[in-house]
């Protein structure tokens, strides 16, 4: 039988684990989010993602630990969590009335073993006036998020169409994330 820990803070990170895992410990990972904004965004949400999980150390090998990293990339610019309201309205201001795509990187590790892969999503943003940007920041709050939005959130101030995985956008793509959970509890430790 396997423990899980969810290595995030996310509390929409929260509700999609479980809507696969029924019991699963969360422990907020202690990860430099700093990169190369020359790299390409597979690269990085996959890299921020195992240095989310690679903190942990020297747990039992039935744990099992799910870290992830989302992030929004436009034009080749990254837009990631907001310091302030000044850095959300331009981050909005930026993304409306376009596309962009969000990557989600996960990482799932077992003792010695880690897997790790990404989703990407197309979203585009309808017409988002000035005022409803300042709306949104000061009733939503967005400095927990990449981009300065959550989808599930913004949809009320904005038109909104995806292509692809809506829980990627939220944070988690399920069916990854399944997907590597799965390679890694049936793969055979590596002997220490």
């Amino acid at each position: 039988m396997f423990r899980y820990i969810l290595a995030s803070a996310s509390p929409r990170r929260y509700e999609l684990l479980q809507k696969i895992i029924g019991e699963f410990s969360v422990i907020p990972p202690h990860a430099d989010e700093r990169f190369d904004e020359s790299l390409p965004p597979e690269k990085v949400c996959v890299m921020l993602a195992e240095r989310k999980d690679g903190g942990f150390r020297a747990l039992p090998d039935d744990v099992v630990i799910i870290a992830a990293d989302t992030i929004v990339y436009k034009d080749g610019k990254y837009y990631g969590k907001p310091a302030d309201g000044a850095e959300a309205a331009a981050h909005l201001t930026a993304l409306r009335d376009s596309k962009h795509t969000v990557y989600t990187g996960v990482a799932v590790k077992r003792g010695n073993i880690m897997f790790s892969g990404y989703q990407k999503t197309r979203v585009i943003f309808g017409a988002f006036p000035d005022k409803m940007i300042y709306n949104y920041i000061a009733e939503r709050h967005p400095f927990d998020k990449a981009g300065a939005y959550g989808v599930q959130d913004i949809e009320g101030y904005c038109k909104v169409k995806y292509l692809g995985d809506y829980d990627n956008v939220m944070g988690l793509p399920l069916g990854l994330t399944k997907k590597l959970i799965k390679k890694c509890e049936n793969k055979k430790l590596r002997q220490r």
